[in-house]
C-alpha cells in the first residue's frame, strides 16, 4: 500500500553543504547564503510545508565505527574546502527561515535521520544519494526527476539485501569480493524471498578469504563481518532509536 504523500521534505544537508563549499572555491564566499536559500528551495518538492534540512554527527561519532573501524576512515585525511566551515555555519542559520529547520543526532548520519522520516510516511526524503532507494517511503533525486516517486518496502528491501552483498567502496564497506550489483541481482532472483537472509549470510561465512587482498582482509571472524557489513549499509528506518534512551536498534538476519 502507497503511504499518502507526505507536507515535509527533509533534506540532505550534507550533500548541499558539499556543493555549495566546491562552488565557493571559484566563486568566492561572499554569496554563500544566498546559494543556500537558493538550494534549499530547488531542493523543496512541489506541495511541502515544511522543511528539514539533515546533518551528519561528526564522522568519528559514527555509530557504525564501534562495529566497523574502517568505516569511512580513509575519508579522515580527505582534503574538504575551505569554505565548508561557513557553508556548514549558513545552513544552521537556515534554521531561522519560516518553514526550515535543521536537525542533527548524535551519532547518526544526514541518511539515517532521512530513513527514519520517510519510512515513517513523516516527509519526503530529497537526496542525489541513491542509497536511500532501500527506504520505502516517498523520494526525491532534485537533479534526476521532477517530482517525488514512491518506493515500496519490497524495492526497499531488495536494494538493501543488493548493498549487503555489494558493499560501497566509498564508503569503505568491503562487501563479499567479487561480488558486483548484476551479480548480487542474480543472487537475489534465484533465491526465494524468505531465504535472503541465509543465502546470504552462507556466502559471508563460506567465502576464502585468502582471494581477497590481504588489506582487504577483516580481522573479525566472519560471522562479524558479515553483521557488520549490513548494519554499515542498512540506513536506519522508523523504530531503529529511541529518542529518549538514544538506542539503536541494529538489524539482524532472520536465520
Amino acid at each position: 500500500m502507497t503511504m499518502k504523500r507526505p507536507k515535509t521534505a527533509i533534506l540532505d544537508g550534507d550533500i548541499i553543504a558539499y556543493r555549495i563549499a566546491f562552488w565557493a572555491e571559484s566563486e568566492g564566499i561572499d554569496e554563500i547564503e544566498h546559494r543556500v536559500t537558493v538550494d534549499l528551495e530547488r531542493w523543496t518538492p512541489a506541495d511541502v510545508d515544511n522543511i528539514i534540512v539533515a546533518m551528519s554527527c561528526p564522522r568519528d561519532k559514527n555509530y557504525r565505527r564501534d562495529f566497523w573501524s574502517p568505516y569511512k576512515e580513509h575519508r579522515d585525511s580527505t582534503v574538504v574546502p575551505n569554505a565548508l566551515p561557513y557553508t556548514i555555519e549558513s545552513i544552521y542559520e537556515s534554521d531561522s527561515f519560516d518553514g526550515v529547520s535543521v536537525r542533527c543526532v548524535d551519532r547518526l548520519e544526514a541518511d539515517d535521520l532521512i530513513g527514519m522520516m520517510v519510512s515513517s510516511g513523516k516527509a519526503i526524503g530529497v537526496t542525489i544519494d541513491k542509497d536511500l532507494r532501500q527506504v520505502p517511503g516517498w523520494h526525491l533525486n532534485p537533479d534526476k526527476e521532477e517530482d517525488a516517486i514512491y518506493i515500496s518496502e519490497e524495492e526497499g528491501n531488495r536494494f538493501f539485501y543488493e548493498q549487503w552483498m555489494t558493499g560501497d567502496s566509498t564508503d569503505n564497506i568491503y562487501g563479499l569480493w567479487k561480488v558486483g550489483p548484476a551479480k548480487a541481482k542474480k543472487i537475489l532472483e534465484k533465491t526465494e524471498e524468505e531465504d535472503w537472509d541465509q543465502t546470504i549470510m552462507d556466502l559471508y561465512l563460506n567465502e576464502d578469504w585468502d582471494k581477497r587482498p590481504e588489506n582487504k582482509r577483516p580481522s573479525i571472524t566472519k560471522q562479524e563481518f558479515a553483521l557488520a557489513q549490513a548494519r554499515c549499509v542498512r540506513i536506519l528506518r522508523a523504530g531503529d532509536y529511541n529518542k529518549k534512551t538514544k538506542a539503536i536498534k541494529l538489524w539482524s538476519p532472520i536465520t
